[in-house]
């Protein structure tokens, strides 16, 4: 998007293609987060920059050679994100292992009492931040309860923190949430003590069995029991498209994820330099 609107306003005509049904990729993931609502926000805003800069955009498309071939454009940017890496522990595909991009989704329908969450990045403690969350009062009814005296503010507060679950983050790193901001690392992860997450760095996981994970740690093998494991271990690019394009059909930019999973910021400052190149 970043890119479409910085070459449009400089005299390109730009064709923006989206296969689903909405802009945004992984913004949208985040923008349902708990405290990241905000996050959607510039989705908006690129939306209206897109608008204003008369970009053509095309949902529910996905660009293909064909296209390509019929439309020969001067220039290509791929810039089609990242899909999670596929798991390949023992007993990853049992049919109680989830990924983490589903669950932001809302693509899992029945997550147990029993939470453990295999990846200890970003994106495993949000998602542990979020299924904690699940079950417990948001902001207006906690409002209206502490307005109205219905039980002790100290009762009442408690309602935060009953989470209903179990949830365990494992890592076989020593530092949890490495890749997130210090700003916004120390509340996350006090959000998650708070709420009874049970945080372990340094737990390999060794299989998945069928109500259980077993991890080695310093200590030895634990069993954590586990009605729902979550996969959260990382990004690939999705470049099949820069692949599949003949080199002399026309210009090609592998900008964003696409070219290697990163922040935010560094997709959007990446669009931004290679449209005022081209």
């Amino acid at each position: 998007m970043e890119f479409a609107v910085i070459a449009a306003r400089r005299g390109h005509d730009v064709t923006l293609y989206e296969k689903n049904t909405r802009l945004g990729g992984q913004i949208n993931l985040i923008g349902v987060l708990p405290g990241k609502k905000v996050f959607q926000e510039a989705v908006w805003s690129f939306m209206s920059r897109l608008e204003v800069s008369g970009v053509r955009v095309k949902l529910n498309t996905s660009l293909t050679t064909k296209i390509i071939e019929e439309d020969r454009p001067d220039v290509t940017v791929v810039a089609s994100g990242a899909v999670p890496v596929i798991a390949t522990f023992e007993g990853a595909d049992r049919p109680n292992v989830v990924n983490a991009w589903d669950v932001i989704n809302g693509n899992v329908s029945d997550i147990g009492k029993h939470v453990v969450i295999v990846g200890g990045s970003g994106t495993g403690c949000e998602t542990a931040l979020l299924v904690a969350s699940l079950a417990i009062p948001d902001s207006e009814v906690m409002g209206f309860l502490l307005f109205h005296d219905a039980d002790e503010p100290e009762k009442i507060a408690d309602l935060f923190y009953n989470t209903g679950r179990k949830i365990t983050v494992i890592d076989q790193l020593d530092r949890l949430a490495a890749n997130v901001g210090p700003s916004t690392r120390w509340p996350l992860l006090k959000n998650l003590g708070l709420m009874g997450v049970d945080l372990r760095p340094g737990a390999r996981l060794v299989r998945i069995s069928e109500n259980s994970v077993i991890v080695e740690e310093e200590s030895g093998q634990d069993s954590i029991p586990a009605d729902t494991v979550i996969i959260a271990v990382g990004s690939r690019p999705v470049d099949s498209l820069t692949r599949e394009i003949d080199p002399g059909m026309t210009d090609l930019i592998t900008i964003g994820d696409a070219k290697e999973p990163r922040k935010i910021g560094d997709a959007v400052r990446e669009g931004f330099d290679a449209a005022l190149k081209a």
